[in-house]
């Protein structure tokens, strides 16, 4: 990272080069806690996915997603999502794009 005349005549410390001397007791809880993640992984609980909705709304919010005759948005603000009839939406869209004002 910096030369050792860059280092001279840095303001800062030095980087240490000290190295710890091995420790049985951490060594262990290193390799148990290597072995604890490894499981976790191993049995894909890491990878279940949890739906904050019902099945009831996931089974109409795709019902929805698969009608041509409506348009599905973000909201400008909150996370929300606004569902419009695809030609008022378009007509929407045409208005403002004509607007020379803004």
């Amino acid at each position: 990272m910096f030369s050792t005349a860059q280092m001279d005549k840095c303001v800062f410390k030095k980087p240490s080069l000290y190295i710890p001397p091995s420790n049985s007791v951490i060594d262990t809880f290193v390799e148990v806690c290597d072995r604890q993640i490894r499981e976790v992984f191993a049995s894909n609980l890491c990878s279940k996915q949890f739906f904050n909705m019902s099945n009831f709304e996931y089974a109409a919010l795709n019902e929805l997603k698969a009608l041509t005759s409506v348009e599905i948005r973000p909201a400008d603000k909150g996370g929300r999502i606004v569902i419009l009839d695809k030609d008022l939406y378009n007509r929407q869209m045409h208005v403002l794009l004509e607007d020379e004002m803004t």
